[in-house]
């Protein structure tokens, strides 16, 4: 719903849904068994699909979040993914696109980007 919303423009909306899922997620969090710490989320036996899902949310985010000009909120998000959903798979690299946080772009700029 949220890639729909983006592509249509209606960026508010899309974020709203973008942070249902991570709703979803914390839901999924803390109802596990196992011990949580609140220093690494990354502990949680989920299904690949759910990383994948997690990630493709993460920095679908991030690029909204940037393109509104928030670039903390967006560095944040797309930091999340390559940090919190460990270890990355190919896949997932590839959704995260690692080169763009390696090369620390998004650790250059100002937040707020007075550019923007």
């Amino acid at each position: 719903m949220a890639k729909c919303l983006a592509h249509e423009k209606v960026i508010e909306m899309a974020l709203a849904w973008l942070e249902e899922t991570d709703a979803l997620y914390r839901c999924t969090y803390f109802l596990t068994t196992d011990p949580l710490y609140d220093w690494m989320d990354f502990n949680i036996a989920e299904p690949p699909e759910f990383r994948i899902f997690r990630a493709r949310a993460l920095c679908l985010a991030s690029e909204l979040f940037l393109g509104l000009g928030n670039t903390a909120t967006g560095t944040t998000r797309r930091f999340s993914a390559a940090s919190k959903l460990q270890p990355l798979t190919p896949e997932l690299t590839a959704i995260v696109d690692v080169p763009l946080l390696s090369d620390s772009e998004l650790h250059q700029i100002r937040h707020p980007d007075p550019r923007q």
